[in-house]
């Protein structure tokens, strides 16, 4: 932020001296990843997720009033702006949703150029899923069980995710 400093005088309160215009600097800034649900380490292609930035005064405390604008280091895939301007509304942080598209790993930094700053780089990863059916035969009026597996792009099955809903239609 901005301010400037007044000095007067008890004994002549007419007198005043005003410094000229003094810019403060954030300490750090904070990049952070809203987790997916737990167990999962990982998002899935064109799922929606949260990214906080925070500019962090001394001692790592919150800057509520910070103006200034943070850059953003996002690889292609990722929807985000190059860089952001905080307002008064983000009382000194500001989250952004995205998602990605293709499956992968990505990493974000933020950074702040007046104070040549940089967050620590975060990495995140994106599966693309799909249901498998296993194949399965039973005779009519008999009784069938059929095998439903969540697989990532690689075929490999998911195994950490217990929050998933799905539909499923036998014809």
């Amino acid at each position: 932020g901005t301010g400037e400093v007044t000095a007067t005088d008890a004994a002549a309160p007419a007198t005043a001296w005003v410094s000229s215009p003094l810019t403060f600097h954030p300490e750090s800034i904070r990049l952070h990843v809203i987790p997916p649900p737990p167990p999962r380490d990982f998002f899935y292609t064109k799922e929606v997720f949260q990214v906080e930035v925070k500019p962090l005064g001394a001692g790592g405390v919150s800057i509520p009033n910070y103006e200034g604008t943070v850059s953003l280091s996002v690889p292609a895939g990722l929807n985000l702006p190059a860089q952001y301007t905080f307002v008064p509304v983000d009382a000194g942080l500001h989250t952004f949703s995205t998602s990605a598209g293709e499956a992968g790993s990505y990493t974000l930094q933020a950074g702040e150029a007046a104070a040549k700053l940089e967050s620590a780089p975060v990495s995140i990863k994106v599966k693309q899923a799909t249901l498998k059916v296993v194949p399965t035969v039973a005779p009519v009026g008999g009784v069938a069980e059929v095998t439903v597996l969540l697989v990532d792009e690689t075929g490999a099955v998911i195994k950490t995710e217990n929050n998933a809903v799905f539909t499923v239609k036998l014809v």
